[in-house]
């Protein structure tokens, strides 16, 4: 196994302090080069929005090309920005008020303004979209999180237990893997057609195990009305 890169932060003469760096590069499944520990468990941070956003691109066909890019990635708070979000909270009958993405020190202090808000008004969408409680849509356990976790999982094969949950910054559930390079080449790499299928057997998967009509694990099929 190849050294961590090191990288040294200087001022002046004084090296203040070095960075040990972890990394690998992955290319249809197979890994091209590595230095330190391959299998490091490391956080997908962003990069796994759009991750967590093809539930609500499946739950809303009609969504715009830009509602669909603010709930799959940060932004900085411009107009458009910020426009982007409210109409993907217009759309889906979501208001400013529920979003518990916290304040983002430097911006103006409303929860729209996080660089994350359009991740959250997606996952407050998919809440609505299915009849489930929007209060607590970014916590572990929540059938909002549920849902991405069996979407991620079922997409790209990766069992659950090799996906590590934690808190983000912004409140919401933050996904760890020793094996997120893995999971993202697969991203890179996947289809249309290969995302369909994998989203058709999750919500074949939950049909067939629902056996509570009110239970909160609706499956889309059922089209509750949203609210």
């Amino acid at each position: 196994m190849a050294e961590p890169l090191r990288v040294a932060v200087r001022r002046g003469s004084f090296v203040e302090s070095v960075h040990e760096v972890h990394g690998v590069a992955v290319r249809d499944g197979e890994t091209v080069v590595s230095f330190g520990d391959p299998s490091l468990t490391a956080s997908l941070r962003s990069s796994a929005k759009p991750l967590q956003a093809l539930p609500l691109a499946r739950a809303y066909p009609e969504l715009g090309e830009e509602e669909l890019a603010i709930a799959s990635a940060s932004h900085y708070a411009t107009p458009r920005h910020i426009e982007a979000v409210r109409k993907l909270l217009a759309a889906t009958g979501g208001s400013e008020d529920e979003l518990d993405c916290g304040r983002q020190e430097g911006r103006p202090q409303e929860a729209i303004y996080d660089n994350c808000s359009g991740k959250h008004a997606g996952m407050l969408a998919l809440a609505r979209h299915h009849g489930w409680p929007t209060a607590g849509y970014e916590v572990a356990g929540h059938p909002v999180q549920d849902r991405i976790m069996s979407a991620i999982t079922t997409w790209t094969g990766l069992p659950a237990s090799e996906i590590v949950l934690g808190v983000d910054g912004c409140t919401v559930v933050r996904l760890f893997s020793s094996r997120s390079t893995d999971l993202l080449d697969k991203a890179r790499a996947t289809t249309t057609e290969e995302v369909d299928d994998s989203m058709n057997k999750l919500e074949d998967d939950s049909y067939n195990q629902q056996s509570d009509p009110n239970d909160l694990e609706k499956d889309e099929l059922s089209n509750p009305p949203k609210k």
